[in-house]
């Protein structure tokens, strides 16, 4: 998809101020008229006529960039407005004016949200259009550029302009994640998925015994039958019932602490999520995606095996902020009882398990989730709660400042915490026991 900005879909505002050749050359002039007029030199005075006469091309540009109107037309061109991680999207933006030929860029910046950034910049001259092309690299999830500022100077850097292009509407960027291997220990720690979705009696982590075998080393160590053991001098193991699920509800309540970070945690949560989400949908289960975020909520249709790009197309619309509050709490977690039981009666028409990452800030939160568990259990739906920490996410998989410890202490006793009020609840765990 093209994007094409035409003037009326922006506004113009142009600033100036005295460059760092304004003072010298006014030296240079004044000195020269001073001693031509007190010596009545010809060799002076053409000197300084020559000069004023250089001064003048600076001066004629700034008199017409002063006039917004005389500056000509101005495009922006977005060869694509869908990007996949780590691919480059190129932005360009074109002048007709000739007056651009006279003037010296220096720089541009982009306004914009934390999560895109501009790689490299290209500016050339062609015929009589001047035109800077950008291009532009970015997390996952849907961008917003706001405007774009242009820092110029003329040849003799006697005056600054700063161009302004602030648009109407801004321009929407979504950067599609990137599918990188990640391990994840889905069958330890959510082992009512499994490969063959079906309902069927399987050996498997369950209710109801089937047998009882020896020991193997992969065997969790909770399912020693120490009576089987103490009968027949080895080690022995209990056999279950497997319980499979027909369909999955995924909820993620994400909050701005994501955002923060280079590379944010964002971006290491949504290639986790992406991995653990196509694995289920590989399983032949039914899946269901709901994401909270601090200023909105995405819910996509049930998504199949055969429809796996929409998992893409749902964490892609994650809308990063243009300005990150620093808050005692999380709005997302606030509506995430709510978030469940609608997304719940949106997708779960029999029993299903429900899969929530959430951030837990405060004992509000924690009080919310067991209320989603007592509600669940009423209808007959399974509950798994995986706690997501950013600082922790990013001192896992990258790396973190050294002023950022302290919010890595303060993430662990929250995580302490909360066991501590789910003791004897099995439904919370990290997300980084997935790793």
């Amino acid at each position: 998809m093209r994007l094409v900005v035409t003037d009326k879909d922006y506004a113009i505002n142009i600033y100036n101020k005295k460059g760092p050749g304004f003072y010298p050359l006014t030296f240079i002039i004044s000195t020269f008229l001073s001693i031509s007029l007190a010596t009545q030199s010809d060799i002076y005075i053409l000197f300084t006529t020559l000069i004023l006469g250089v001064t003048a091309l600076p001066i004629s540009i700034y008199r017409v960039v002063k006039n917004i109107n005389n500056i000509g037309s101005i495009s922006i061109d977005v060869a694509s407005l869908n990007a996949i991680e780590d691919e480059h999207i190129s932005m360009k933006i074109s002048f007709d004016s000739k007056l651009f030929e006279l003037l010296k860029f220096k720089r541009l910046s982009v306004i914009s949200d934390a999560g895109i950034k501009i790689s490299e910049i290209r500016f050339r001259k062609l015929k009589d259009v001047f035109s800077i092309e950008i291009l532009l690299q970015g997390f996952c999830g849907k961008h917003q550029i706001r405007s774009m500022v242009l820092f110029l100077s003329d040849p003799l850097f006697y005056i600054n302009y700063r161009i302004e292009l602030i648009l109407v509407k801004p321009i929407l960027i979504h950067i599609i994640p990137k599918q990188t291997y990640i391990e994840l220990d889905v069958e330890r720690n959510i082992p009512y998925i499994s490969y063959e979705a079906r309902l069927s009696r399987r050996k498997g982590l369950g209710v109801n015994i089937l047998g009882i075998r020896e020991y193997l080393p992969d065997d969790d160590y909770r399912r020693i039958d120490w009576k089987a053991t103490a009968r027949t001098s080895k080690l022995m193991v209990k056999e279950f019932e497997k319980h499979l699920c027909r369909d999955v509800l995924f909820i993620a309540s994400i909050n701005d602490r994501f955002f923060v970070g280079n590379p944010p945690a964002l971006a290491y949560l949504l290639r986790i999520i992406l991995n653990l989400l196509i694995r289920i949908v590989n399983a032949g289960i039914n899946l269901g995606i709901g994401i909270a975020t601090e200023n909105e909520v995405i819910i996509s249709n049930k998504i199949t095996k055969y429809g796996l790009k929409h998992i893409y197309e749902t964490l892609s619309q994650v809308t990063w902020p243009l300005i990150i509050e620093k808050k005692s709490y999380s709005s997302a977690n606030r509506i995430i009882r709510w978030f469940v039981n609608e997304l719940v009666n949106k997708f779960c028409s029999e029993s299903c398990l429900v899969i929530i990452f959430i951030d837990i800030i405060d004992d509000l939160d924690a009080e919310n989730v067991r209320k989603i568990l007592k509600e669940l259990m009423i209808r007959h739906h399974t509950l798994r709660v995986f706690l997501i920490q950013p600082t922790t996410i990013r001192f896992l998989l990258s790396s973190i400042e050294l002023n950022e410890f302290n919010d890595l202490r303060s993430e662990l006793n929250a995580y302490k915490h909360a066991m501590k009020y789910f003791k004897g609840v099995n439904i919370v765990s990290s997300v980084t026991e997935l790793l």
